[in-house]
């Protein structure tokens, strides 16, 4: 065995698992996402590198049919990107959820290496341990979190509920509930110390898991526990009695930490659905205009991450929650309303369909193999994830977590059906698809590490003090990463600080001509275009101005600023 073939592209892929919790950054613009979105961007193209320099080869290791399906969801993914409402917002996707069409690429791309690289039942163990080892860490930081012992300074963090290294107490329990699941997976299949580990571990991230006070979560985890059970046949009574166990010890453990027992005492509050209502009715009520986009783009839909965009034509100046407030909403709050939105039934039935095609071999193949509990565990947790954000939205936090079990049950699928046979041309299309793959790896990577070099000087320039310097960063940053508008808003906002107010008006109609406006950027650059010259660039304010009024009618802080800068135009003239 050469040296090239020993790059085992199970590693990266077990890397993330294991240490995404670990990747947090506060400098940067984006503490909480942009690092995750950035380190599956380039443990994915160093997981596909090592599949360029080892045997892998991509018809004969990944099973035909789901491969075919994935490559239609990402063509009819591109071509909803391309027809959409924001054809260059589509590529990167929506702030702080990045679910774009890159991402998705990078998330395919994903499944079909981990499929690849679970070739023995050792590296499918491997995969499931690390899975342990990342919800491990992230109960345990949320445990520091919860009793003030945590050391990071996040922004936006829920003060009553346990958000963790994540700072999101929803995004916290998504991955709890499949950590766990795999985690049980892991206590039905090991013995021995192993099997008290895996216990204790699961049973840290369950107590945690009521700390998040996330509904969704706790749906979630039933519905994922029910179909483990259902669809393992080595679970015996004992087991389950002994996960319930550790997870009551370690609740009982957590409650004993002071800071703890308030939050508790919101967590069976909040357990009651109706001590919330003005919530339930906010996402009832965005779920009904994400129905109404849908019907208004039924077949391809407005493009990935497209509930933001087109929100503001739909609202209503009694929206539930909402009101007139100038708020954005960054989804539907449900994974499969955003994808009918984004994607249009074509899209959602191809997605559909790969997750049955993913699923269907573990479930017909109940009861057999000795890895039978690991892929019981991987399938419930795929559906326990998909039950987590269909009362929230997929990120990029945790949006990869599904694409890779996904992956570890096409391999072990594989496994059991065997490989095929080497055929004569396989030396001729594996040099193509090494070249490939390894262009599609160095691109990856490079294009991780450029999403935080630009995320750190869009930070940088938030704190700055000089204004030139904060100028200069962002500058550097909207260039490096021209997917994001918020970067070249950022870039206009403290040109104006700067007294640049040429250069401002031009970076605001940079970011109106390039994605989709928004009020605010319209009014931005109208506001920027009455600093440069109110009498000479009169009635191009005014245009501006009404795009903005037209574009979200019921917004009332947006309308106080469009009345303010006309009354100012008057006043000038």
């Amino acid at each position: 065995m050469t040296w090239t073939q020993r790059l085992d592209p199970a590693v990266p892929v077990c890397a993330l698992a294991a240490l995404t919790p670990l990747v947090v950054a506060p400098p940067l613009f984006d503490q909480v996402v942009m690092p995750r979105l950035a380190a599956t961007f380039v443990l994915t193209g160093l997981a596909l590198g090592c599949a360029a320099a080892s045997s892998f080869r991509p018809y004969r290791d990944v099973p035909a049919a789901p491969a075919r399906v994935a490559a239609t969801f990402l063509g009819l993914t591109a071509l909803s990107t391309g027809i959409g409402v924001d054809p260059r917002g589509a590529l990167l996707g929506e702030f702080q959820r990045y679910q774009g069409l890159i991402t998705v690429t990078v998330c395919t791309l994903l499944m079909l290496v981990t499929g690849a690289a679970a070739t023995t039942s050792s590296k499918v163990r491997f995969l499931a341990w690390s899975f342990l080892f990342g919800g491990a860490v992230a109960s345990l930081y949320a445990i520091l979190d919860v009793a003030g012992l945590d050391w990071i300074d996040w922004s936006n963090a829920s003060s009553r509920r346990a958000g963790g290294l994540f700072a999101q107490p929803n995004v916290l329990a998504t991955q709890l509930v499949v950590c766990a699941l795999v985690g049980t997976g892991l206590m039905s299949h090991e013995s021995g110390w192993r099997q008290a580990v895996a216990a204790a571990a699961t049973g840290a991230m369950l107590a945690v898991l009521v700390l998040t006070m996330s509904r969704g979560g706790w749906v979630a985890a039933v519905i994922g526990a029910c179909a483990f059970v259902s669809l393992s046949q080595r679970i015996t009574r004992a087991t389950l009695l002994a996960a319930a166990g550790v997870g009551v010890l370690s609740l009982a453990a957590v409650a004993a930490i002071p800071q703890s027992r308030t939050v508790l005492d919101s967590a069976v509050a909040r357990a009651d659905a109706g001590s919330d209502i003005d919530n339930q009715s906010t996402r009832l009520s965005l779920w009904r205009l994400a129905f109404e986009m849908w019907e208004d783009h039924p077949v391809l839909g407005g493009g990935p991450d497209s509930f933001s965009t087109l929100f503001p034509s739909y609202r209503e100046p009694d929206q539930p929650g909402i009101g007139t407030a100038n708020v954005r909403p960054e989804s539907a709050h449900s994974f499969f309303f955003d994808q009918l939105v984004g994607l249009g039934a074509l899209g959602v039935t191809a997605f559909v369909a790969l997750v049955a095609l993913v699923l269907f071999p573990a479930l017909r193949s109940r009861g057999g193999g000795p890895l039978e509990p690991i892929a019981a565990s991987f399938a419930a947790a795929i559906v326990a994830y998909f039950i987590a954000v269909a009362f929230s939205f997929s990120e990029a936090m945790t949006g990869w977590m599904p694409w890779v079990l996904m992956g570890g049950l096409l391999g072990l699928s594989h496994q059991r059906s065997g490989a095929g046979e080497r055929r004569p041309v396989d030396r001729v299309v594996s040099s193509w698809t090494r070249g490939g793959l390894l262009a599609a790896g160095l691109v990856a990577i490079l294009s991780g590490c450029l999403l935080v070099l630009a995320d750190w000087n869009a930070g940088r320039a938030a704190t700055r003090s000089d204004a030139n310097a904060a100028v200069e960063h962002a500058r550097f940053a909207s260039r490096i990463n021209p997917l994001l508008p918020g970067y070249l808003l950022q870039l206009g906002e403290l040109e104006i600080a700067a007294g640049r107010y040429d250069e401002a008006a031009h970076h605001f109609h940079e970011a109106n001509v390039r994605f989709a406006p928004t009020a605010y950027s319209l009014i931005a650059e109208a506001d920027a275009l009455f600093l440069v010259d109110s009498e000479r660039n009169r009635e191009r304010i005014l245009a501006l101005l009404v795009a903005a009024e037209t574009l979200d009618p019921h917004n009332e802080p947006a309308a106080a600023s469009i009345d303010g800068i006309r009354q100012s135009i008057e006043e000038a003239n």
